[in-house]
Parts: structure tokens; C-alpha cells; sequence
């Protein structure tokens, strides 16, 4: 059986979870921190007993070996793929813990000042709750019914996941760098942030592999310096091109706040607004704004939905970009009322989200 595992983990696990996603959020004290090594020994235990027959499981699941080239899990349930799921979910618990644990030791380090490898701002750019680990494969060990339940000790090899992840990362990093030549060799100063925006979407959706596999792998963290190296030098890029960029923005009737919206956003990230026309070819593009909008009724409930268009144009008139913005707002109070709330949605959005992705370059 192979494919995504949801992760179920113990009592324990789930404890130790919190406590060291609350310390990657920058929440605890420096004390709490030399306190983390006691909490993982207290996590790293054999499984708890677990409601429902585990006091009739025999010895060895409370006893699984220690993981090494392999990883191991134990699960109960009703059936083997039931109790394999748990053992699963179990091993992937324990890769959660780890690097959460890993995350809160070089956090202190920073703190210390002893030459961590990342900034504390590295370390708060990505969420590392690890939802799903999706495992190459596994072996069923032992399995035994007692009473009513089935009882399993599970595989799972250790390497054969490292080099799965490392075959996935290699391909995204192949993909990165074939934008990152598109970027130099692109004129326009759009194309070539669309160029570095893309490449840094495909690099954000390698941290999490890259992370997992370094905790595979002893947690060295080279894949996940090389990926997060990478991912700063686009951004540079992306705020060069940017910040050298001249616009001209204008929208269809009924697109006046979001123009707005837009405008002062784009003054913030350093883009210049022309009032006249682009007179230059590769440093200015035209941004315009359309809406469409309906309007459902359910008694006396009013709900407005607002899709916003937002496409750039080269000067010449070529399409390069196209974003789409869609908010809604509901009140008991009419149609106005209504329009208000996606408004303020509308507001929320275009402050909080990538100018990228909210121009639609990637």
C-alpha cells in the first residue's frame, strides 16, 4: 500500500506538536527552548496505549526497533489497512516532531548568535505542519489479532524515500533554473518578473519535500539551504524588475475602488503610475481593470459577487498578464450593504496578497 497518509498521531505526538509549532511561531521564552531536548526524549517514548483492545497487544508492539536504515511504526484497528494507516501515520508524526524539533534548535542558535545557517525570518516564511507524508513504500513486518483488533509493525525504507524526494527536487530545481535563464534572456521588465515569480512558486512547493528529506536524511539541511537560497535570489530579481517598472492603470465603470485599491499598492512596491502614456517599450506596461458582478437572493439574505479582471498589456497592446480577483460580501441588509463587505474583502486581498500572483504573472 502506498500513497498519502493523514496524520493521526498519539496523545504525545499531538502534545509535543503543539509545543514545537508554538516555538517556531516565535511564542516561547528562551527558557522554554532549554527545555525543548526533555520534551522530544518524552516524545521519542514507545506508543501509548491506545483505547479500544490495546491492553490485549502483544509485547513487541509497545517495543518497535529503534528507526535506522528503516522506519517504524505500530498501529492497531479493526483491519490490517486500518492498523497499517495508524502505524504510518505514526512514522510520519515522528518526521513532523523532528523537524519542528530541528526548526526550534536553530532558532536558538540564532538567538545565540552562533552562526545559524538561517534567519530567524527564513524560519517563519514557511508553515512546516506536515499534513501528509507520502511514503514510496512499506513492509508489513508482524501482524497479529488479539480479540477484536489487528496488530501491526510496519517498514518503511528510509532511503528509498530520501532518493524518491530527491528525484522530485531535482526536477522542480530543473524546472527553476530553466526560468531562471528565461529571465535573463526576457526584455521586457514584466516577462522577466513573470520569469522569476514562476520559478519561485515551483521553488516554494519544494521547501516542504526538501525538508522532509533532509530530516530523512540526518537533517544536515543542504537541500533546504539550496532551495531557500535560491528562492532569496529571486525575490531580489522580482523586486528589480518591479521597482523598475512604469505603468499606466485605468478600469472599466465600477472598478474605481479596486483601481484605487490597486494603485496605492502598487506605489508601495515602488511602481511608478503615469498619468499619460507608456513612452518607453520594455520598462512600461498598461494595467487595466474589468468587473463582473452577481447578485444571488435567498429570502432576505443578499449575496454580491464581485469578479475582478486585471490584465497587463504590453505597450504595443500584447497580452503579458492576467490576474482574477473574485470577492463577495453577504448582508441581511440589501445589495449595497452587501457590495460594502466585498469590498472590504476586496481590500483584504489586494494588501495581503503576492503582487505576482495578484497581477497574475505566474
Amino acid at each position: 500500500m502506498s500513497g498519502p497518509t493523514k496524520r493521526r498521531s498519539s496523545r504525545r505526538a499531538g502534545n509535543c506538536f503543539w509545543v514545537c509549532k508554538w516555538i517556531m511561531k516565535g511564542k516561547a521564552s528562551t527558557l522554554l527552548l532549554l527545555f525543548l531536548p526533555l520534551m522530544m526524549l518524552a516524545c521519542s517514548g514507545a506508543p501509548e496505549p491506545r483505547t479500544g483492545g490495546s491492553s490485549q497487544a502483544p509485547e513487541w508492539y509497545f517495543t518497535p526497533p529503534r528507526d535506522g536504515s528503516g522506519l517504524y511504526g505500530t498501529g492497531e484497528g479493526f483491519t490490517v489497512d486500518e492498523a497499517t494507516a495508524q502505524a504510518l501515520n505514526q512514522i510520519a508524526s515522528r518526521i513532523f516532531v523532528t523537524i519542528s524539533s530541528e526548526f526550534s534548535r536553530r532558532m536558538e542558535q540564532e538567538v545565540d548568535n552562533t552562526g545559524a545557517m538561517f534567519s530567524s525570518r527564513s524560519f517563519q516564511d514557511i508553515d512546516i505542519d506536515v499534513d501528509e507524508v507520502e511514503f514510496t513504500s512499506h513492509t508489513l513486518l508482524r501482524s497479529e489479532r488479539a480479540a477484536d483488533r489487528i496488530y501491526v509493525l510496519i517498514e518503511v525504507d528510509r532511503f528509498a524515500q530520501v532518493e524518491r524526494l530527491e528525484a522530485e527536487i531535482n526536477e522542480g530545481l530543473s524546472e527553476a533554473g530553466a526560468l531562471a535563464a528565461l529571465y535573463r534572456q526576457e526584455e521586457h521588465l514584466i516577462l522577466k518578473a513573470r520569469a522569476a515569480g514562476k520559478s519561485n512558486q515551483i521553488l516554494e512547493n519544494l521547501r516542504r519535500k526538501a525538508l522532509i528529506r533532509d530530516a530523512l536524511d540526518g537533517f544536515a539541511m543542504d537541500t533546504y539551504a539550496e532551495v531557500t537560497e535560491r528562492i532569496s535570489r529571486n525575490r531580489v530579481k522580482l523586486d528589480q524588475a518591479l521597482s523598475s517598472l512604469s505603468v499606466t492603470l485605468r478600469g472599466t465603470e465600477g472598478t474605481d475602488e479596486v483601481v484605487g485599491l490597486l494603485g496605492a499598492r502598487l506605489n508601495r512596491e515602488g511602481i511608478v503610475i503615469l498619468e499619460g502614456q507608456c513612452q518607453t517599450i520594455n520598462d512600461c506596461a498598461r494595467i487595466f481593470v474589468t468587473v463582473s458582478e452577481r447578485e444571488n437572493l435567498d429570502g432576505s439574505t443578499v449575496k454580491m459577487i464581485l469578479d475582478y479582471r486585471i490584465t497587463t498589456t504590453a505597450v504595443g497592446g500584447g497580452m503579458m498578464a492576467q490576474g482574477n480577483l473574485t470577492v463577495s460580501g453577504i448582508s441581511f441588509g440589501g445589495s449595497e450593504a452587501a457590495r460594502n463587505k466585498a469590498m472590504e474583502s476586496a481590500e483584504d486581498v489586494i494588501e495581503k496578497q503576492e503582487l505576482t500572483q495578484l497581477l497574475g504573472l505566474f
